[in-house]
């Protein structure tokens, strides 16, 4: 299996659509291998286009906004977004099958999947059950 990830100073980006330098990760069973690294400009539409033709399975991310990562899931890749840390410690906490439900990786404000807050795409937010206005 093949992993993308934005980079940013040997961290995972902390926004998708910023990001310009990204990481292709290979995967056997819990051993994994930095097998790319290359630096992707433009729009951020343009690199979602450009992430589509990327030979990787899952993309791992900090931020990213939700129509991207929907268009992402349409065409086959799992996303998972709202990630942070170094590197190589994200990669080997996805290996042990830990990475999304382990907090010390889930960006601040972002405790899992379901309840995560989506401030980028008007059409859609989601708000933890402890948000008061």
């Amino acid at each position: 299996m093949k992993l993308l990830i934005p980079v940013w100073e040997n961290r995972v980006a902390p926004v998708f659509d910023s990001a310009c330098e990204m990481v292709i990760v290979t995967v056997n069973n819990d051993s994994w291998e930095l097998s790319e690294r290359f630096i992707l400009e433009g729009t951020p539409e343009q690199k979602v286009s450009a992430v589509g033709l990327f030979e990787a399975d899952i993309l791992i991310c900090g931020a990213i906004p939700f129509r991207y990562e929907r268009i992402l899931e349409t065409i086959g890749w799992e996303v998972i977004p709202f990630k942070k840390g170094e590197l190589a410690a994200v990669i080997e906490s996805f290996c042990r099958g830990s990475l999304e439900n382990d907090p010390a990786f889930a960006m601040p404000g972002c405790t899992n999947r379901e309840n995560r807050c989506r401030f980028n795409d008007s059409t859609t937010q989601r708000f933890n059950d402890s948000t008061k206005f």
